[in-house]
C-alpha cells in the first residue's frame, strides 16, 4: 500500500464519521427522482443511461405540481433546449426518437404552464410546437383547439379542433373533439 492510498482511506474514514449506525444521527430520506430509480435498477448504466433533459423535465413536473408555474416553464424551456440538441444533432440515434417524444410532452406541459401564467401567446405557442412534436397528434391538436377556445379565438379553435377529427375521427377524445367544435360554432 502506498502513503497516497493509505492517506486516502484514512481521509475516507474521517468524512464518514463513526463506524457504527447506533453512533451516527439519523440523516432525512434523500427523494428519489425516477430517473434515479430506472439508473438503480440499472447497474452499470445509471449516468449514461438518463437523458440529458430528464433533469429538468422531472424539475418542471415538481414545481408545476407546488403551483409555482414560472419555475415550472423556466425549468420546461432548459429540457426543451437540451431535447433540441439532441433531436438536433446531424447522427440519428435511438436518443432522437425519445427526445422528439420529450419535446412534444414539454411543451404541451409548458403550454398548460403559460396558461396558468395568464401568457396566452406563449400558451399557444408552445401547444404549437407540441402539435409539430407530437405522434399523438389529435390529442395535441386537442390542447391547440382548447387553449384557442379560451381566449375567444373561435376560427382557430375550429380549425384545430378539425383537424384533430380528421386525423382520428373516431379516437378515444373524439367526442370531446366534437364537443368543442360544436361550442366554437355556437362562440363563447
Amino acid at each position: 500500500m502506498t502513503s497516497r492510498t493509505a492517506c486516502l482511506i484514512v481521509l475516507a474514514l474521517a468524512v464518514s464519521g463513526p463506524a457504527s449506525s447506533a453512533e451516527r444521527s439519523p440523516r432525512p430520506a434523500k427523494k428519489t427522482t425516477p430517473a434515479a430509480k430506472r439508473a438503480k435498477a440499472r447497474p452499470g448504466k445509471a449516468q449514461a443511461s438518463a437523458a440529458p433533459w430528464e433533469a429538468h423535465q422531472e424539475s418542471a413536473v415538481e414545481q408545476f405540481k407546488l403551483g409555482k408555474y414560472e419555475e415550472a416553464a423556466a425549468a420546461y424551456d432548459k429540457g426543451i433546449e437540451a431535447a433540441q440538441a439532441v433531436f438536433s444533432a446531424p447522427e440519428f440515434s435511438a436518443d432522437t426518437g425519445k427526445a422528439m417524444v420529450a419535446l412534444a410532452r414539454m411543451y404541451a406541459r409548458k403550454g398548460e404552464a403559460c396558461l396558468k401564467l395568464k401568457k396566452n401567446d406563449e400558451a399557444v405557442a408552445a401547444y404549437e410546437k407540441a402539435v409539430e412534436f407530437s405522434a399523438n397528434k389529435p390529442a395535441a391538436y386537442f390542447d391547440l383547439c382548447a387553449a384557442h377556445y379560451n381566449l375567444g379565438r373561435m376560427e382557430r379553435a375550429k380549425a384545430s379542433c378539425g383537424k384533430a377529427l380528421s386525423v382520428d375521427p373516431s379516437g378515444p377524445r373524439a367526442a370531446e373533439v366534437k364537443g368543442m367544435l360544436n361550442k366554437t360554432s355556437e362562440g363563447k
